[in-house]
């Protein structure tokens, strides 16, 4: 009767554990960074910060973000920068390698920049048509998180990695085929990107509290892209127009 009642416990356990859904991690994530409803009133963002090399040599980056209209980052290396613009449409690039010159950018690098465009990609993503899944769980820093694998409208797939106790996103997973250029990386450190089909792996920690409300990650490790990024500067909401973010793109 024990031996019963034992297994009886364990499968309404098991069971307990699996009835998550994606989208209902997904909302206790939200709920854990500030909340849904106050997400959808960040309409803009200004995030500034620093990586040091082995060497000392100091790389700065500045990512600002119109919500679904544009994204301009600017990594400084100390021997140039490099700069990125991207709308809904088109996209732009600028480096030391073209005498600081912006181009246009390929259309396999603005499919894969499409989704930098979302402040927060987890907002409202079926709106966007976009697609949530749970894959199951995986160990993150010695700790477990919930995999959840969202996939774009055109197919692109992204793994988020959410802390089963904080509901923090602590880790991401993505493939690319140019390297990474987008989501805050360093890549510019490094060089050329590398060639072909690459997954890029970011691991999120040191969370804080803007004045706002909302909680970030105030540092970022991308494996294979340069040193550990540093967090100084959040800005949410600040005066952004679509003016400032395309400055030196000759459209």
């Amino acid at each position: 009767m024990k031996n019963i009642s034992l297994i009886i416990l364990v499968i309404f356990s098991f069971a307990a554990v699996h009835a998550q859904t994606a989208e209902e991690i997904i909302q206790k994530h939200l709920d854990a960074t500030g909340g849904a409803d106050n997400w959808k009133n960040v309409k803009s963002i200004i995030m500034e910060a620093v990586a040091v090399n082995p060497n000392g040599q100091e790389i700065t980056t500045k990512i600002t973000k119109l919500q679904g209209q544009g994204l301009r980052r600017e990594v400084d290396f100390g021997m140039g920068t490099m700069k990125m613009v991207v709308t809904p449409e088109k996209g732009w690039f600028a480096s030391p390698r073209n005498g600081g010159n912006f181009e246009a950018m390929p259309q396999p690098m603005l499919v894969e920049q499409a989704g930098e465009l979302d402040i927060n990609p987890l907002l409202d993503y079926a709106s966007r048509g976009s697609k949530a899944e749970l894959i199951g769980k995986e160990q993150v820093e010695g700790k477990d998180a919930f995999k959840i694998k969202l996939t774009s409208s055109q197919g692109k797939e992204r793994t988020y990695f959410i802390d089963a106790s904080s509901y923090y996103l602590v880790k991401e997973t993505f493939m690319t085929t140019r390297g990474r250029m987008g989501g805050g990386g360093n890549g510019a450190a490094n060089g050329a990107p590398p060639a072909g089909p690459t997954e890029v792996s970011m691991l999120f920690g040191d969370f804080q509290k803007t004045p706002e409300g909302f909680t970030f990650p105030f540092t970022i490790s991308t494996t294979g892209m340069g040193p550990k990024m540093n967090l100084e500067k959040i800005q949410v909401n600040p005066a952004v127009d679509e003016k400032s973010l395309m400055e030196g793109v000759k459209q």
